[in-house]
């Protein structure tokens, strides 16, 4: 069978993924051979929200913005998802209208598993929902902290937490990443939400500190420690 040309340029990408390491050999080969490369432009959309679901997603180069907009117009961001993150694994389980808008906040790449593909291969090899599952689940555990912040931390405390969680991309995991996030302020108020003039003066507060540097739409990591102290709740 022909190899798609996912093998040749984004395999060894793919394969660094944890949740893809976890996969029985048979599942990472179908993934690899059933696969497209999609190629946006900035503001292209992967799926609307309300739209039907069809197929799961995995961002392998730039950035998605995950939000939507609510009835007054405002945009709302919740997240930015970058490589490896894997979309559409909870309307694939429910088969119900994705709930949030995915699109290119920059040129992006993602690799795209049609439903129809993905439905006969869990048909044929019921045990693999299990990593299915897994997917949502380590997707949930850190949103769902991200809602106790929301609840009873400062707005300091919360963003040196989204802070992390985007150096994690947004993944139950207990390494950083990357110590540089590519993210503005612009987008950081959105996501919290909060101004972008809030957000500067806490920015500035955590420089003093020697916690972070601030640089043009990056942000680096001084201090790990300092900051997982000061997100604490």
């Amino acid at each position: 069978k022909k190899e798609f040309f996912v093998h040749t340029k984004y395999k060894n990408l793919i394969e660094q993924d944890l949740w893809f390491q976890q996969l029985p050999h048979y599942f990472q080969q179908f993934i690899l051979k059933n696969s497209r490369i999609i190629t946006l432009k900035t503001g292209n959309r992967i799926f609307y929200k309300g739209e039907k679901f069809n197929g799961m997603y995995a961002v392998l180069a730039g950035r998605i913005n995950l939000g939507y907009t609510d009835q007054d117009g405002h945009e709302m961001l919740m997240m930015v998802a970058e490589p490896l993150f894997w979309l559409g694994e909870i309307p694939l389980i429910d088969q119900k209208k994705h709930t949030l808008d995915a699109i290119a906040a920059t040129q992006s790449q993602v690799l795209h598993i049609n439903d129809q593909a993905l439905q006969t291969f869990l048909t044929a090899y019921p045990e693999c929902w299990y990593y299915i599952f897994l997917l949502m689940a380590q997707k949930i555990r850190p949103l769902l902290k991200g809602l106790e912040h929301h609840k009873y931390s400062s707005l300091k405390q919360r963003l040196a937490w989204h802070i992390l969680m985007i150096s994690q991309r947004y993944k139950d995991e207990n390494h950083i990443n990357d110590d540089r996030i590519n993210f503005s302020q612009e987008k950081l108020a959105l996501v919290l939400p909060t101004s972008r003039q809030t957000i500067n003066g806490l920015l500035k507060e955590l420089e003093q500190e020697k916690i972070i540097s601030i640089e043009f739409k990056s942000i680096k990591i001084n201090d790990l420690n300092k900051l997982k102290a000061i997100s604490k709740i």
